[in-house]
Formats: C-alpha cells, sequence, structure tokens
C-alpha cells in the first residue's frame, strides 16, 4: 500500500487513478456512509486500493494476488464488497443536473437554454457464454453490452443505463430508460481513458458487468468533483483536437451566412423536385398497368392507387410458406449469422424456397420478402416484449388455441397508458408467434441484466462467502483422458459429496459453539489504561510514517493480547 498509494500523488495516479487526499476521502466515504468494514486482516484502504487498481488495469484476479499478497478468494471477495458499497452511494456520485440558464455568457453553452445534459451510447466489450453471443453481438461483429449515458457539460455523470445486449438499439434502450422510476462522446472518452476495466474484455462475470460500468462511472464523478485537477482532463483534449496545419479549417464563429442559406434552401428545393418526379413517375406507372402484372392473377379493381398504397397484401397461405421456408434455414443452420439469426442476404434463400412451394407467386426477396419480414418481426418484437422482455407484466399470458395474448382489463390499460403502439395486440391474433419465438427468440435482445440501480437505497448484499473468480483462460478440464478416467473423477466427486453432507451435519454444532467464542473474544474492549499506553508508546517511536502509526493504533490498540506483547517488547521490536 505504501508503494503503490502513499508513495507520491504521481504514483497514486498512476495505480487507482486518483491522489491520495481523494482516495482517504473515498474511503472515509465508504466507510462511513457505504456500510464499508474493516476486517481482522484487511483493512478498508486495501480492500478499495485493490478495487480501484482492477478497474483502473482491468489485470486478472491472479495479477492482483500477486500484486497485493493476498488469496485469490479473498480480493473476489472484497471486490464485490467495494462494488455494493460503490452502488449504495450512487445518489451521492450522481451528479444533480442543473439546466442551462437564460443569461448564460459561455459561447458553446448560451445556444442551449434550459438543457440539462447531453445522452449517448457506447459499446463496452464483455465475456459472454457461447449460448448467448447472439442477442450480444454489434453491427460490427463484436460481443458487447450497450450503455446508456446522460452528462452535464463539466462532464460527469447524471444517469447510466448498463447492461443491455450489444444488438439491442439505441431507442429500445431509450425507451427503457424513460420507463424506469427515475426516470457526450468527449465523456465517454474520459472513463474509458481512465478504466482499463471498459476498453477491453473484463475478466468478470456478465451478470456483475452492468454494477461495474455504473461504479466507474461514479467513480469518475467523485475523481472530478474532489481533485482540483484531472489528470486526463488534456490528454483526452489533445485527442479531439486538430492538428496545428489544420487551424484554416477551424470554425471560429457560428453566425448564420446568407450563402449557406441559400444553399440549404437550394438543396432543400432539389431533394423536393426529385421527390415530386419520383412519385408523378411511379403514380403512372400504377395507372398503366396491365392485368399480367398483378401478382397472383389479381385484378385491377383489388389493387390499391395511390402513393404509398399499392403495397403488395399477403394471403394467410403466403404467410405459412414464408414461416415455413424460415423454419427449414433456421434448422439448416446454413445462414446462421448476427442479423436477428440470419446473415445478410439470407432473403434470397427464402425467396428460393417460396419458388418451390408457392410456383407463380411473384414474390421477391426485395421487396416482398424483406418487407414482409419486417413487419412480422415488429409485430413479434411488440408482443414478446409483453411476454418475457423488459416490459413484461405478471398479468399477461399466451393463449396457445387462439394465439393471442390474455390478460384482465386493468393490466392492459397500465400497460397502455405508456405504450400505446401495443393497442393494436389487443385482440389480434398472431397464429406464428411460437414458431417465431424459435426463429428469433433466442437472438432477441431483452434487457433482462440492464440495470440503473434506480432509487433502490439498498443495495443486496455479497455474501462474504464468495466464490472464487476463476479467469477466462484457464481450462476447467485438460480435454485429455479416456472414459474411465473421467468415470472415475465422477464417481470421486459425488461420494466427496455425499461425505462432506455427512460432515457438515457433524461440524455444524462444534463449529457454530467455536465461532460464538471468537466474535466474543474478538469483540472484547481493551482495557482504556492499556489502550492509552499503547498510543502513547507508538507516538514516541522514530522512524515511522503517520501512516504507520496511525495504522499500529488501529490494528494493536483494539486486540488485548497484542497490546500486551507490544509494551513488553523493547523499543526496537516495537520500531519493527
Amino acid at each position: 500500500m505504501r508503494r503503490m498509494v502513499y508513495d507520491s500523488d504521481t504514483t497514486s495516479v498512476v495505480n487507482i487513478r486518483m491522489n491520495i487526499c481523494a482516495f482517504k476521502i473515498l474511503c472515509e466515504i465508504l466507510e462511513t456512509r457505504g456500510g464499508l468494514r474493516s476486517s481482522k486482516n484487511i483493512q478498508v484502504d486495501e480492500q478499495v486500493a485493490m478495487f480501484l487498481h482492477t478497474l483502473a488495469h482491468n489485470e486478472k484476479n491472479r495479477i492482483i494476488v500477486n500484486r497485493f499478497q493476498r488469496s485469490g478468494e479473498t480480493i473476489s471477495r472484497y471486490f464485490k464488497l467495494v462494488l455494493n458499497a460503490v452502488c449504495r452511494l450512487h445518489k451521492e456520485f450522481y451528479k444533480v443536473p442543473v439546466p442551462v440558464p437564460d443569461n448564460e455568457l459561455d459561447e458553446r453553452w448560451k445556444w442551449f437554454k434550459g438543457c440539462l445534459g447531453a445522452l449517448d451510447g457506447t459499446y463496452v466489450k464483455v465475456r459472454v457464454p457461447e449460448t448467448e453471443r447472439k442477442p450480444y453481438r454489434t453491427r460490427k461483429g463484436e460481443i458487447c453490452t450497450n450503455v446508456l449515458g446522460v452528462c452535464t457539460r463539466d462532464l460527469q455523470f447524471i444517469y447510466v443505463l448498463a447492461g443491455w445486449e450489444g444488438s439491442a438499439a439505441d431507442c429500445r434502450m431509450l425507451r427503457d430508460a424513460i420507463s424506469r422510476p427515475n426516470g457526450l462522446k468527449r465523456c465517454f472518452g474520459l472513463i474509458k481513458a481512465r478504466w482499463a476495466i471498459l476498453r477491453d474484455v473484463s475478466y468478470h462475470p456478465l451478470d456483475s458487468m452492468p454494477r461495474i460500468i455504473i461504479a466507474c462511472c461514479l467513480m469518475h464523478n467523485f475523481i472530478r468533483t474532489t481533485m482540483r485537477e484531472d489528470p486526463l482532463d488534456n490528454e483526452v483534449l489533445n485527442s479531439h483536437m486538430q492538428h496545428a496545419n489544420d487551424h484554416d479549417n477551424v470554425i471560429s464563429t457560428i453566425q448564420t451566412s446568407q450563402g449557406w442559406s441559400d444553399r440549404r434552401d437550394t438543396l432543400a428545393n432539389e431533394m423536393f423536385n426529385e421527390w415530386n418526379a419520383r412519385r408523378a413517375h411511379l403514380s403512372f406507372f400504377i395507372v398503366d398497368m396491365t392485368d399480367s402484372s398483378v401478382p397472383n392473377g389479381a385484378s385491377d379493381a383489388n389493387v390499391i392507387r395511390g402513393a404509398g398504397k399499392n403495397k403488395r397484401p399477403w394471403t394467410s397461405e403466403e404467410d405459412a410458406k414464408l414461416i415455413d421456408a424460415l423454419m427449414e434455414l433456421h434448422v439448416s443452420g446454413k445462414y446462421s449469422g448476427a442479423d436477428n439469426g440470419f446473415k445478410p442476404g439470407y432473403e434470397k434463400a427464402v425467396q428460393a424456397l417460396l419458388d418451390v412451394s408457392l410456383p407463380n407467386s411473384g414474390l421477391k426477396a426485395d421487396p416482398h420478402i424483406k418487407s414482409r419480414l419486417k413487419t412480422l418481426k415488429k409485430n413479434f418484437s411488440i408482443v414478446h416484449d409483453m411476454l418475457s422482455g423488459t416490459g413484461a407484466t405478471s398479468g399477461f399470458g399466451w393463449d396457445p388455441e387462439k394465439c393471442v395474448l390474455s390478460a384482465p382489463d386493468d393490466v392492459w390499460t397500465a400497460y397502455l397508458k405508456d405504450k400505446k403502439y401495443a393497442a393494436p395486440f389487443r385482440n389480434k391474433a398472431l397464429p406464428y408467434y411460437e414458431k417465431l419465438c424459435t426463429i428469433f427468440g433466442k437472438d432477441r435482445a431483452t434487457g433482462s441484466r440492464a440495470e440503473d440501480l434506480g432509487d433502490d437505497e439498498i443495495v443486496q448484499e455479497t455474501s462474504l462467502v464468495s466464490p472464487i473468480d476463476v479467469d477466462a483462460d484457464v481450462s476447467i478440464s485438460s480435454g485429455v483422458g479416456n472414459k474411465r478416467k473421467r468415470s472415475k473423477t465422477i464417481e470421486f466427486s459425488e461420494t466427496f459429496k455425499e461425505c462432506s453432507i455427512d460432515l457438515s451435519d457433524k461440524l455444524e454444532d462444534s463449529i457454530g459453539k467455536l465461532g460464538d467464542k471468537i466474535v466474543a473474544s474478538a469483540n472484547q474492549d481493551i482495557p482504556n489504561d492499556i489502550l492509552d499506553e499503547v498510543i502513547t508508546s507508538i507516538q514516541g517511536l522514530p522512524n515511522n510514517t503517520p501512516q504507520q502509526r496511525i495504522r499500529g493504533m488501529h490494528i494493536i490498540g483494539r486486540n488485548t493480547s497484542k497490546a500486551r506483547i507490544f509494551l513488553k517488547s523493547s523499543k526496537q521490536d516495537k520500531v519493527i
């Protein structure tokens, strides 16, 4: 701790991203208001230092073990305890938004009167099990979680929603954030530059990542509030600045220009005239269509006239064949990919299957099949979210016979109050919903792990007996050996499990009594006269820093046996 934190402010910023003064303030806040406590062998400052060092450098558990000389189980346990303590204080660490006043003089902000902050999203790479990766795959093919953040103009976070799958659209996250009870590019650049755990794939479990991301944002706010100067300001600012030889292209004014106004009006008129020309040509083409151009032998009377009205109607038979074609592609796995379970261009394969099952139908991949699939996905997404997504309500059910949503009137009324777009599905039948669940359901982003901490005052505690985090690159089994060896291992594990259960029953009473005695002895107060003598003796020792003396008083002054040994020792032994 002395070498990594208390040596100098420069060393402290490099290792835990804050100076010594800010670190002491944080430890005091987490101990007095966050519920973090020192244990018999590890103090609060070391717990917080391990937590911050892990966030800052995204180190594996085994690296922290070597650096802090603690066991892997200890580091895993206290990381979660500090994480809970930080999240418990989210209301204190979040910045309270202040609107831009009407008399704002700052040239950058006076145009945004009443603005509370800026809203943006970013991707954070996560480690996801193989069976759950599809919803987390972004349009660039990376496995990420989507994070929504709102920050003030001084680059402090107001609100963070983390945990949505990477394939989820920004509008879905925004709707989720708005529906919750409480409720930038440079700002995200700062926290990613500060915390390496957000720049690369983390070694922590997927379920822990939403709180870790939020904790990084909260610690970012704390650093910018506590430290007089953020060391990353100039570093990130330089990455956004232009090179010196580009100074002639820098826009130094935002006043209106008649030339640019004329150019804008000309461009708008050109776009409008082009749209009118296409519309007139399309209308002429529709009016002059022959009977042979109407699909499925339909008559001209069945063709809907007007701009945007000439959409091809789909029959129930065509819908059934379309779903069957999608099921065939899904089962074959030939077109499995990131686009809702299918690779781009799978519409061509669907068209080839429909040409066999519906000959002379005239159905084309673009626009017929593509447009119909878009409608089916939209309807499926709405119903799927009502039954199993973030907007799920306990009152909703599914009637497999009628293929409709079933719910009492009060449930529908409460749901449609905020989600009016779901009104058409109150009595609408979706005969292919179960098949669509098979095709698209597993790849549908649901936001089940999304978390924003809400208005909860108490964050669920992590058990003190926490499992050790296993590094992702550590293989559970070597995969080498025959079935006989594996069967012996299984038999041994089952036998060991049975013996451990019997042993735990027999030792439960004795361990409980022993634990009571240990707790009672640990809680015995040291006599005041001995405590005063210990404090006086420690204060008189030479060649010790103030931090060492304070820590010595804290450790020795709360244990009677240690205090007596200390007082009976020589002066040289006391210094040691």
